[in-house]
């Protein structure tokens, strides 16, 4: 009963009050509709894409879109954003003032964000006064994630190719060296191929079998040693090619499932909701006072 009492006072109140309440709403409104105009608020265009990562090696326990997400969010990418697109000018920040980049990192943080879209996708969304700018920031961040993980993948390549060379060229002086005593061994003893020759040397050809036998293990060890090291340096060779096509390869790390657009209309402000919020926070006031208002008078 006593509830029911208190909102019928709380409406007589405000009923009492209505014309205050009234203009109060007409004022807000307006007020609320001019400030929130392009003379007092840059209207802002929005630019999303929603990627989700490809070809990427993940490390630890972080899975491809964390990984993804770790190298969008890098300082590189927000340095080449405010070089490229000339951004101390186009948010008119002086690069005299003290701690310019500090001030032009954050308004660029303030219009950008990245973080994970449904299904484990990444979305990112730039905001800017100009829509074509903003479609082509995101553009670039595409670009330039592409590009840094690629410059990751190929040093690791070329370590791979380096490794590689370095073992090819020993391997290469080991086979050119055996190469040279085998073919010496052949030259002093004239035997010139073990496995054909043993089918045809008799006993009678008594100096160049006394050689075949002397030498007939030397040169089975040096053929097989020989052998099994064209097999490493052909093994080495394939490695070496693999890691040079990987490294000369155009690779997409991602797979776009929504393109950035140019925007046609703006994304903020939002001006219905300032109308909203404006008119609430004046209602709130505008009761306070007028109750404080009346408690003094019955004072």
């Amino acid at each position: 009963m006593n509830t029911f009492f208190n909102n019928e006072g709380l409406l007589k109140f405000i009923w009492k009050k209505r014309i205050i309440f009234l203009l109060v709403t007409i004022i807000s409104v307006l007020a609320a509709i001019i400030f929130s105009g392009p003379q007092f608020i840059t209207p802002l265009f929005k630019s999303e894409a929603i990627l989700y990562p490809s070809n990427l090696s993940t490390y630890s326990d972080e899975n491809e879109t964390e990984q993804m997400l770790q190298f969008l969010k890098s300082d590189n990418i927000l340095d080449k954003l405010i070089s490229d697109f000339h951004l101390y000018k186009h948010y008119g920040i002086d690069r005299q003032t003290p701690h310019a980049k500090t001030l032009v990192t954050k308004e660029l943080k303030s219009n950008f964000t990245i973080g994970k879209s449904q299904y484990e996708g990444v979305n990112i969304k730039i905001y800017d006064k100009d829509p074509k700018q903003a479609k082509r920031m995101v553009d670039s961040v595409i670009s330039y994630y592409n590009n840094i993980v690629k410059s990751q993948h190929n040093a690791k390549y070329e370590e791979i190719m380096l490794a590689s060379t370095n073992q090819m060229n020993r391997l290469k002086k080991q086979i050119d060296s055996l190469k040279n005593n085998i073919k010496k061994l052949r030259l002093s003893t004239k035997v010139l191929d073990v496995k054909k020759q043993a089918k045809v040397i008799s006993p009678k050809e008594e100096s160049l079998y006394d050689q075949f036998l002397e030498h007939k293990e030397d040169f089975l060890v040096q053929d097989s040693v020989l052998v099994g090291l064209n097999k490493l340096y052909i093994k080495e060779k394939e490695k070496y090619e693999k890691a040079y096509r990987e490294y000369k390869n155009k690779v997409k790390y991602f797979i776009m499932v929504s393109k950035p657009q140019i925007a046609d209309k703006k994304s903020y402000p939002i001006r219905w909701l300032i109308v909203l919020i404006s008119l609430i926070g004046a209602y709130i006031i505008t009761f306070i006072v007028l109750v404080l208002t009346d408690k003094n008078k019955n004072n």
